[in-house]
């Protein structure tokens, strides 16, 4: 059985029940068939199913009944309820009350797999992002999201380098999260309980660079009523934190190389030496190697601030793990504003694994906001911004990876293109193989021919 899943099914028809169970069969799943909908709440403690058919009228107890008694146990688990003609109605208000979906009988039993194979996904998503949190957790990388190769080994090299006291420098481009990756090289780093200060070399202009940085004493300048600790004063005995480290002027650059050599700084308008005892993470978005070649950022500093240099990968990089952020800041935003959660139609998860974010995990965390805000219940095509649309100039930039070959290119364009195509059909015709055939023009055998050839696994 598939890794000891459950899928239960209440009928007072044991015809019925026996036929959805044969579905579930199908996927190498043992279903719990129950008969009698008083026995349902029971069965449900003892196997935890992650979805349950169950008919709608039933002697003895309704399944809108019973839905309310597993909902007191459950919010996750998926309902479906199986409703005749005349039963609509009542089937809506299941939803209403927290009912996944409907299906109307005479069953549609392509329908029926349709919705075990979409909720089996979603299982397995939640489990695999619950997992993948815990794990993270556990690492001290609680807001680190996800399972890529690249993202791996950049973690399991964090987990190296921060028991050291060395010095490191983060690279990559804006949005990819590079101040998470310092804060996570403090976060397993014996200065743990010590101060993370950051300070960002653009934000902070040039005129106030040293007395922010280095603090002052009283009288220094006109103002200075009060003598000031600076922000190295501030992370004694942890982590100092130099967001976009290139864009400081080149005499600061020197100012800065020489405290981190002695490792003793002066407050401005002071003559005392403060001992220094802080670990440097820097971080840029540019190439600090080609700063060096152009003359803009001091080789000598470079060297100085990149013992161990760390290259965060951009998010077009790790698309795999898009589905897993798109989760997590669908859960975020929803707390922000709260709202409920809502479920990302697979033309849309399709389209957003395909994109090429300029802006990273910043944009995509900005888009998915957006999304929960302006949404229905199911975040759909429509409801994509104009630059992520299907056919507008920007998505059509991002169909085709330059990376590949271009017959390679042209076939990973056709099967995106031909996954959409058939699974919007395959929802809108609620799995009905032969009107899905009628609506594209296509043959049957042509039809399972394009299903076969480019593996298409319909949500």
């Amino acid at each position: 059985m598939l890794d000891n899943k459950k899928i239960m099914v209440i009928d007072d028809e044991p015809a019925v029940a026996g036929l959805v169970g044969e579905i579930v069969k199908e996927f190498n799943i043992e279903p719990l068939l129950v008969f009698d909908p008083k026995l349902a709440l029971s069965e449900f403690n003892k196997h935890e199913p992650f979805l349950i058919f169950s008919d709608l009228t039933m002697p003895g107890m309704s399944g809108i009944e019973v839905l309310a008694r597993i909902r007191e146990k459950s919010t996750t688990v998926n309902y479906v309820i199986m409703t005749g003609y005349g039963s609509i109605e009542s089937a809506i208000d299941a939803i209403k009350l927290g009912a996944s979906e409907y299906i109307q009988k005479p069953l549609n039993l392509d329908f029926i797999r349709h919705t075990i194979k979409k909720s089996l996904e979603n299982d397995a998503l939640i489990r695999e992002n619950a997992e993948l949190k815990e794990k993270l957790q556990d690492q001290k990388f609680p807001q680190i999201i996800g399972k890529s190769l690249g993202l791996t080994r950049l973690l399991d090299i964090i987990k190296k380098v921060a028991s050291s006291q060395t010095d490191v420098m983060v690279c990559g481009e804006s949005g990819t999260g590079k101040e998470m990756i310092a804060r996570s090289v403090h976060n397993l780093s014996p200065r743990n309980d010590k101060p993370f200060v950051a300070v960002d070399c653009v934000a902070l202009p040039r005129t106030l660079f040293e007395s922010e940085m280095f603090g002052y004493e009283k009288g220094a300048f006109t103002g200075a009523d009060n003598r000031k600790d600076g922000l190295l004063q501030q992370a004694q005995g942890g982590t100092l934190f130099i967001d976009e480290v290139t864009e400081l002027d080149y005499d600061l650059q020197a100012k800065l190389l020489r405290v981190l050599q002695e490792r003793k700084f002066r407050r401005v308008g002071g003559s005392e030496l403060i001992d220094l005892d802080i670990r440097i993470v820097s971080a840029t978005r540019r190439n600090p190697l080609e700063e060096v070649e152009k003359g803009t950022f001091r080789d000598d500093l470079y060297y100085r601030l990149s013992v161990i240099p760390l290259e965060v990968p951009a998010l077009r990089e790790r698309r795999e793990d898009i589905p897993l952020l798109v989760h997590n800041f669908i859960t975020q935003s929803a707390e922000k504003n709260s709202m409920d959660s809502k479920k990302v139609s697979p033309e849309v998860m399709n389209v957003l694994e395909r994109y090429n974010w300029p802006g990273n995990i910043r944009e995509l965390k900005n888009v998915v906001e957006r999304l929960l805000i302006l949404s229905g219940d199911t975040i759909e095509l429509q409801d994509l911004p104009m630059n992520l649309k299907p056919g507008s100039d920007s998505n059509l930039n991002n169909l085709a990876d330059i990376n590949l070959v271009y017959k390679e290119a042209k076939e990973q364009v056709l099967h995106n293109f031909t996954n959409s195509y058939l699974q919007k059909l395959y929802l809108e015709q609620k799995g009905n193989i032969s009107n899905i055939a009628r609506k594209s023009k296509l043959s049957r055998k042509a039809l399972y021919d394009l299903i076969k050839k480019f593996n298409i696994k319909f949500n």
